[in-house]
């Protein structure tokens, strides 16, 4: 188990977290697009699929991923992800294609989409309405999570095989 990977899920847990606030308003019912908190929860969302995406490649060995811009772009993340493991990729794009409907688009198709939303969406009073796909973005967020916390502390991360969605 890598620490480092383990300080980087940690962190993306509480952006997490705060995303997973954002979609419960001060009645107590879950809106994904409450205009109140929905900026926030996006923004949110983003930035832990990204540092999940990270923990993930830091349990796997890799750690230049954490240097230049790149580091928002999600596809690229989820590229270099693939490249050290792609049955674990296959795990992650299978459990959020049968959790939600992507009209019609693919998995990378959808993620390309949603690409750069927590470089754009933390500035949404300038380009509204923002681009993305946050539905996705949610999906995203909680299936990393899971994946995220069987692999980052597991005693092993390299040799992963796919499994089924609980």
């Amino acid at each position: 188990m890598s620490s480092r990977a383990v300080d980087i899920f940690e962190l993306a847990d509480g952006f997490a977290d705060c995303a997973e606030m954002c979609e419960i308003e001060r009645d107590g019912c879950v809106r994904l697009n409450s205009k109140s908190r929905f900026v926030a929860g996006v923004t949110n969302s983003a930035l832990a699929c990204e540092l999940y995406l990270k923990a993930l490649l830091a349990s796997l060995g890799h750690d230049e991923v954490f240097k230049g811009k790149e580091g928002h772009e999600l596809d690229r993340l989820f590229e270099r992800l693939r490249s050290m493991n792609d049955g674990l990729v296959q795990e992650i794009e299978d459990k959020v294609m049968r959790s939600m409907e992507l009209g019609g688009l693919t998995f990378m198709e959808a993620l390309e989409s949603s690409n750069k939303v927590f470089v754009c969406w933390r500035y949404a009073y300038e380009h509204w309405p923002p681009k993305g796909f946050p539905q996705y973005l949610r999906i995203l967020r909680l299936v990393l999570r899971s994946v995220g916390r069987r692999i980052v502390f597991a005693d092993s991360a390299v040799a992963v095989e796919p499994d089924t969605m609980r």
